[in-house]
């Protein structure tokens, strides 16, 4: 048995010992253990990095929902989570074309003949739904020592309880001597228009020491959304709660500069905010009134009331400064009974129409007449878009309501170039 076993020895290879089988092992078992923690390292830091990301979204988020919070950012996309889903910013309200099935539905159709007679929707004025806010200028703001803000504003989508917001997008350009007495002017453009518009006068105007402001609309410069009377009224009132609440400037002293369409969103969203912080005034001011149908009877009503207007004055709690308008119209309707000369009954139901609609200038102003500092009227003798018979019947109503206010029709100037 020994005998053949040493013969087989002699023929096998030599055995290796236990220890070389097992340093091979446990070099092989350390690497792979090693790897193991990288791996396993690495995926605990993306996890925690995702988290942390994750975190910061759900906090910007809830940021945003906040009702205190009007800054959204330095984009648009910052704003994506609150936008309406895109039906809603795409409805038939916007639409351009008028099908022959709508004139079986009256108030659709007149609601886009009006929209057609004073918001963009005809195909000549696509340029100015996507044509940016920025100023045409901004270089030379920069020389002269400006600090160039893009501000993306958030304004409700239909009402202030809505949980959808529409970016707005603003240019601030602050003045680099802020004093106490800095004015601040904000400039809404017009129908036909975009912020933009206002450059060369802005750049004046902050040459002159002023901070200046180019506000913008739902549905005009990229910025998302339909225009409509209540839509620009609440875009004008987030602009001007925006910066007098947060405060953008030294001082709150906000000055209003608007043009055409302009002037009817400025006035309405100023009287909003200011039912807003002066809502015992406005319910006062309506009480007085509300019986008169007629303008001149309702201011003269007012003046034979001084103890009622003493009590009126008392319950200001916010006033507002300079407001310029160039080239209003007194009312909507009146200006549909210029654009119609013809036809009787398609005047008076787009009469019915504008006045359910309500730009109502003249009768802002009387709301308005105790809260701004003064105003200055613009119009251009050779305008063919508003005649300047609006702006002389804008100028009676506020001297009637003891507006200080100053009119000027410029020879020879268009509705455009009075800016």
């Amino acid at each position: 048995m020994v005998s053949t076993v040493s013969a087989l020895a002699t023929y096998l290879p030599d055995l290796p010992s236990l220890e070389q089988i097992r340093t091979p092992i446990k070099r092989k078992f350390g690497e792979v253990s090693e790897s193991v923690s990288r791996t396993a390292k690495s995926v605990s830091h993306k996890v925690s990095q995702s988290a942390s990301q994750l975190k910061e979204k759900i906090n910007a988020l809830n940021k945003l929902k906040s009702n205190q919070a009007y800054l959204v950012g330095s984009s648009r996309e910052e704003l994506s989570p609150l936008l309406p889903p895109e039906s809603m910013l795409s409805s038939e309200k916007g639409e351009r074309k008028i099908r022959f099935r709508d004139f079986l539905s009256p108030s659709t159709y007149l609601n886009k003949i009006f929209a057609q007679v004073l918001y963009q929707t005809d195909e000549s004025l696509s340029i100015f739904l996507k044509k940016s806010a920025q100023p045409s200028n901004l270089e030379e703001f920069k020389k002269a020592g400006a600090k160039i803000e893009q501000h993306f504003l958030r304004s409700p989508y239909d009402d202030k309880a809505s949980k959808y917001r529409i970016p707005l997008e603003t240019w601030v350009m602050k003045h680099p001597t802020q004093k106490p007495n800095t004015e601040t002017n904000v400039y809404f453009h017009g129908r036909a228009s975009s912020p933009a518009i206002f450059s060369e006068r802005a750049l004046q105007d902050f040459q002159a020491g002023k901070n200046v402001v180019l506000a913008s609309y739902r549905g005009y410069s990229s910025n998302p959304g339909i225009p409509s009377m209540k839509g620009l009224t609440l875009d004008v009132k987030t602009t001007l709660d925006y910066l007098i609440d947060k405060e953008i400037f030294f001082s709150r002293r906000i000055n209003i500069v608007a043009h055409s369409l302009g002037c009817a969103a400025a006035l309405a969203g100023l009287e909003s905010r200011s039912k807003e912080k002066n809502p015992k005034y406005h319910e006062e001011l309506d009480g007085m009134a509300k019986l008169e149908k007629d303008d001149h009877q309702r201011l003269l009503k007012l003046q034979k009331s001084p103890q009622a207007m003493s009590k009126i004055l008392s319950s200001i709690n916010e006033t507002y400064g300079h407001v310029e308008l160039l080239a209003p119209f007194s009312r909507a309707s009146d200006l549909v009974k210029d654009k119609i000369k013809f036809l009787p009954l398609s005047r008076r139901i787009l009469e019915a129409f504008a006045t359910k609609e309500s730009w109502d200038n003249a009768q802002r102003l009387i709301n308005l007449s105790r809260v701004i500092e003064d105003l200055h009227i613009t119009h251009g003798s050779s305008d063919l878009v508003i005649d300047q018979k609006h702006s002389k019947y804008l100028h009676e109503m506020a001297q009637l309501c003891a507006i200080p206010s100053k009119l000027k029709i410029l020879e020879k100037e268009n509705h455009g170039s009075i800016i």
